[in-house]
């Protein structure tokens, strides 16, 4: 995976961690500017590192589909082989 793609996922996850935070403020109905702007940045902090863990767990998922693909397409071409041999012997 590339290293644009690990910083989207950041981010993307920070500012929806800054976010939840607006949210949070607006259902209890208190000033959002006037909050502790620490708090906004931890959560900014805390979801982007989560959207960092995630990029992780993509990249190993991408991994792991492609090595199964490759698997299988050297299955079907054996299997291919191995039926295109049995008709040459029928024939």
């Amino acid at each position: 995976m590339s290293d644009s793609t690990t910083v989207r996922y950041v981010a993307g996850y920070g500012a929806f961690g800054v976010a939840v935070r607006a949210l949070q403020l607006g259902l209890q109905k208190r000033p959002l500017l006037t909050s502790n702007p620490l708090v906004y940045a931890a959560n900014a902090a805390i979801f982007g590192g989560i959207g960092f863990w995630l990029s992780g767990v993509d990249a190993r998922h991408r991994a792991l589909i492609e090595e199964k693909k490759r698997i299988l397409l050297e299955n079907r071409a054996r299997a291919d082989a191995i039926r295109a041999r049995r008709q040459a012997e029928l024939q």
